[in-house]
């Protein structure tokens, strides 16, 4: 199958999972063309051509021409214009869109234009933001249920998403959930209690819906309780700045390190005690599916399509309750046989329901009646 993929390029959810499938779909002999105006951070850890399966991978990049005419470069033209070119160069079978603002729009606009002799069918995953945020403001919420309704078929990371697809823009989406990668998200070890000294884990794009400044409030909480535990914030973005301002407030510079986005997350989390996610929003929650798949509980709110993934392998509050998380993360840490309880919980269900073979599956089979579909339209 030759397949054109459209994904951001960071650490978000959409582009770490679209990553994780090019790669995966590769190795079982696909040939796939990334479109995105850089090469996304997970690929650039992994060799591209051709891979072990006998597929490859092989990279676009999408420019987007400057002209003083522009305030902002029109990226969603610049995009359907690649994708068009791209699957008339290499015969594409199907685009899968990562993210439906513009990658929705831009594969649509680019099915239209494509030279095929065929209709070239389209298929977008949403993710979360780009329904409930961005999908949703007024600019673009038209533009977004119109790409959308035009797509062969439109799959969600979660049950939620796909309610909140539907609520939305009447427009149903199989549930096709995010998976994680269980050779690389490992229990270091033989599964052991909390040490003397608990690390707590936050890993994020901290954005504002990720509620940051709520990890340090409840990390604060924590210290004062067990002022031997350490916190380790994972990812950069624009609240970066503010939960720095809040560490030095709350004084615990002493207790607290940030890591940025070149960490090794795997072995972070491979030596984490806990992990703290607080959103406001989570339509899946990759980075509790990489913990549980680590052996460390989950601490968060109760939010979107975080239920779903954690299951009993961890302890979920109401959004912005800081004492609630506060609190079980200090039982968690007092009780060694609860913990490792919901330790081995995480790690059976990332094994079980989130594992890659089973995703990749339902990605193949949406793929298949899409094409299907295009044929006899």
């Amino acid at each position: 199958m030759k397949i054109g993929v459209c994904c951001y390029p960071g650490l978000g959810g959409s582009g770490i999972l679209a990553s994780e499938l090019i790669l995966r779909l590769a190795d079982q002999g696909d040939e796939v063309h990334v479109l995105s105006s850089r090469l996304p951070r997970r690929l650039g850890q992994e060799p591209l051509g051709h891979r072990p399966g006998g597929g490859s991978v092989q990279f676009h990049e999408v420019a987007s021409p400057t002209y003083p005419v522009f305030e902002v470069p029109p990226y969603t033209l610049a995009l359907a214009g690649k994708i068009a070119d791209v699957a008339d160069r290499f015969d594409l079978d199907l685009v899968h869109a990562h993210y439906a603002v513009p990658h929705a729009a831009a594969a649509v606009i680019a099915a239209s234009m494509s030279e095929l002799q065929r209709r070239l069918p389209v298929v977008t995953t949403v993710h979360g933001t780009d329904v409930n945020l961005i999908g949703s403001h007024d600019a673009y919420r038209e533009p977004t249920r119109w790409a959308l309704g035009r797509c062969n078929a439109v799959t969600a990371v979660s049950r939620s998403l796909a309610e909140d697809v539907l609520e939305r823009f009447g427009i149903e989406a199989r549930v096709v959930s995010n998976f994680v990668d269980v050779e690389r998200f490992k229990p270091s070890a033989t599964p052991q209690p909390p040490g003397d000294a608990p690390t707590i884990v936050h890993v994020s794009n901290f954005r504002p819906v990720k509620r940051v400044e709520d990890v340090v409030r409840t990390f604060r909480r924590i210290v004062d309780t067990r002022p031997e535990c350490r916190l380790l914030l994972v990812g950069d973005g624009p609240d970066l700045p503010a939960a720095q301002a809040l560490v030095r407030q709350l004084e615990l510079d002493e207790h607290v390190s940030f890591l940025g986005y070149n960490s090794d997350i795997p072995a972070v989390l491979a030596r984490a005690d806990l992990l703290l996610l607080p959103s406001e929003r989570e339509s899946f929650g990759l980075a509790a599916l990489e913990a549980m798949s680590c052996g460390v509980p989950v601490i968060g709110s109760r939010v979107g399509g975080l239920p779903e993934v954690v299951g009993d392998a961890g302890l979920l509050f109401e959004m912005g309750d800081t004492d609630g998380m506060a609190l079980g993360a200090l039982e968690l840490l007092e009780d060694a046989e609860r913990y490792l309880e919901l330790g081995e919980a995480g790690v059976r269900r990332a094994r079980g329901r989130f594992h890659p073979g089973a995703v990749l599956a339902a990605y193949r089979s949406v793929y298949e009646h899409s094409m299907a579909n295009a044929l006899t339209a």
